[in-house]
């Protein structure tokens, strides 16, 4: 009898998409068509691609729900390996350094819109949210002792290493921009490993990022920051489902994993046995599960309590984000969008100017004005309540007055969208690392056929998740 060898993949997010694609493909070459392998894919709910989702609308406009664009080098070079291997390569709209989503950005702090420094000039000039020139700043902070700690919050590094006004406006925005999170909540070294290991190895992060790395390079190599899709970025989970789908692998929607049992085999082998809400039950050889922490500790075994702590220990956030498009050009600043520091005690977290940056996702019959006001995140519910009974249309209400008072627009949108993410985005507590080695710990000590993947883990972008998807398929077809 042929040898069947199973596969079960948690999750038909980008993660878990991707986990399975790779599999797919590593398994197809001649050294493991031995056995006859089979990868399933178990999502929750009814569509696939997680929390990348596009809607064209009917004046064939583009409203990004959730993640729109990606850095083209660094992990980032996983992802466009993936779209050129889908063939999806004349869709690339990529942007480049000199276009005014890649030069400004914004933070808007004390009833104003300031633009972030885009050149070497303006470390030298005195800037409004900052009490000296950034300049001064960066040469004090090549003589700051170097910190013995194994972990800090970003607020903390950023206050020690550079000043409190930095920290205060600059990383702060940029972490609600990232992770839609307190900057004082979370770890340096799970969210900034750059920043950690500059202090660690060379005793500053401004003379280590004056050695050329291999990142800066490629920017100046790709000579563009970003890119989408054409027709959104909810393409890329579509094509690799339909490839999924071609190749013959089991995409199953509406199909939840309710439990996981571990058992050993008389070889001692390791197997799981995955039940579904269908009824279902897989014995597969290795789970590889792309479903949040939380999601994960409610499906494993009772006993397994060490394993079960560690994973219900991560949190995440909930963020609401709300599309809006307007007629005509009607933007003043032309650039990727603004943040909005947490000082500010705004309902916003931010707005992204999506007609500036992806034009080619706008109308096809005239010209109009789309942006997207993310809102929440760690203060969801001292802002809005329970994610659980909040009214949509109090959001979008919400976004129209911020919009009216920081950027001067007081037209009506011809179109809106509002949705509601619920613990969409991992919060990296200081000490996450620990709890990272103490769970690789465990699957390794206790022969586990596991493999987690997603941004629960070990970074929170799409280029991260697709990345580490790919290194873990590795790791699984070296083994076997």
């Amino acid at each position: 009898m042929e040898k069947v060898r199973n596969f079960v993949v948690l999750g038909g997010g980008i993660s878990g998409l991707s986990a399975a694609y790779y599999l797919q493909m590593s398994l197809n070459g001649s050294k493991h068509q031995r056995c006859l392998n089979k990868v399933t894919v178990l999502e929750n709910s009814p569509r696939i691609g997680g929390w990348i989702e596009s809607t064209r609308l009917n004046n064939g406009a583009i409203f990004e729900h959730g993640p729109r664009s990606l850095r083209p080098f660094g992990v980032g070079r996983a992802s466009l390996d993936l779209v050129n291997d889908l063939g999806l390569s004349d869709t690339v709209l990529p942007v480049l350094q000199t276009h005014p989503g890649s030069q400004n950005r914004f933070i808007y702090a004390n009833g104003q819109l300031h633009t972030l420094p885009n050149n070497l000039g303006a470390l030298f000039k005195k800037q409004p949210l900052f009490s000296q020139r950034l300049i001064t700043t960066l040469i004090k902070e090549i003589f700051k002792k170097k910190s013995l700690k194994e972990d800090e919050s970003i607020h903390s590094f950023i206050s020690r290493r550079f000043s409190n006004d930095i920290a205060d406006y600059l990383v702060d925005a940029l972490c609600i921009g990232v992770f839609a999170a307190d900057c004082r909540k979370l770890s340096v070294r799970a969210c900034f490993p750059m920043l950690f290991d500059a202090e660690q190895s060379r005793g500053s992060v401004v003379l280590a990022s004056l050695s050329p790395s291999k990142a800066t390079q490629e920017i100046n190599n790709e000579r563009w920051t970003m890119w989408s899709l054409e027709g959104g970025l909810q393409k890329l989970p579509d094509k690799i489902y339909e490839t999924l789908i071609d190749a013959g692998v089991s995409v199953m929607t509406s199909t939840a994993c309710t439990s996981i049992d571990f058992k050993e085999m008389d070889t001692g082998k390791k197997v799981a046995n995955v039940s579904t809400s269908t009824g279902t039950c897989i014995e597969a050889d290795h789970v590889l599960s792309a479903i949040p922490s939380q999601a994960l500790t409610s499906v494993l075994p009772k006993h397994d309590s060490t394993f079960r702590d560690a994973l219900s220990s991560m949190d995440a956030v909930d963020v609401a984000v709300v599309n809006l498009q307007y007629n005509g050009n009607i933007l003043k600043q032309q650039g990727f969008g603004y943040l909005i520091p947490s000082n500010q005690q705004s309902k916003l977290l931010g707005v992204i100017f999506d007609s500036c940056t992806f034009p080619s996702n706008d109308s096809q019959d005239s010209p109009s004005t789309r942006l997207t006001c993310m809102m929440g995140g760690s203060w969801f519910q001292e802002h809005f309540g329970s994610v659980t009974s909040v009214d949509n249309d109090h959001l979008l209400t919400v976004a129209k007055d911020n919009i009216r008072d920081h950027l001067g627009i007081v037209d009506e949108p011809i179109n809106t969208a509002v949705k509601i993410h619920q613990k969409c985005i991992p919060t990296y507590k200081p000490g996450h690392f620990k709890v990272l080695e103490n769970l690789e710990s465990y699957i390794m000590d206790e022969r586990l056929p596991l493999s987690l993947l997603g941004s629960s883990y070990y970074g929170v972008s799409v280029n991260d998740c697709i990345n580490n998807s790919r290194n873990a398929v590795n790791q699984i077809i070296q083994s076997i």
